[in-house]
């Protein structure tokens, strides 16, 4: 989730390989294999900025510390679920809210007992009896 962004320009014939009708914009990301994103709003900087703002992260973030900054340093609204368990009831609403919410909220999902995950325990007071927990931040 670490913000680095790269902009290329490129011909239309290009353009047109990834479904993007020139003059267009489609956002690659690594996390989803580089799957193009195709910008369809219209051509002003406000519009092109919410569209990244939307679509810079994942629906459901996985904690790591390459994500700590991002998260904590630009005030984003986010939601943590904190959990040791993958496979619980309330893993499916946490993700659909996520899909439903996008670009409201970031949707950060950690466990606490291993990783990175005691880190972000330590820095949102959570012990493992608090579990699960819902923080928003």
């Amino acid at each position: 989730m670490v913000n680095k962004f790269n902009f290329y320009q490129t011909s239309a014939e290009c353009a047109e390989a990834y479904n993007v009708t020139a003059p267009g914009m489609a956002m690659f990301r690594q996390f989803d294999k580089f799957q193009p994103l195709v910008f369809e709003g219209a051509h002003t900087t406000k519009s092109f900025l919410d569209f990244v703002d939307k679509n810079f992260a994942p629906e459901v973030i996985n904690f790591k510390l390459d994500n700590a900054e991002p998260l904590f340093r630009f005030g984003w609204r986010s939601l943590f679920l904190l959990t040791e368990s993958k496979k619980a009831d309330y893993n499916t609403p946490f993700a659909e809210a996520a899909k439903e919410l996008k670009g409201q909220a970031l949707f950060v999902k950690s466990g606490i007992s291993k990783g990175d995950g005691r880190n972000l325990a330590v820095s949102l007071k959570v012990i493992k009896e608090d579990l699960p927990a819902l923080i928003m931040q």
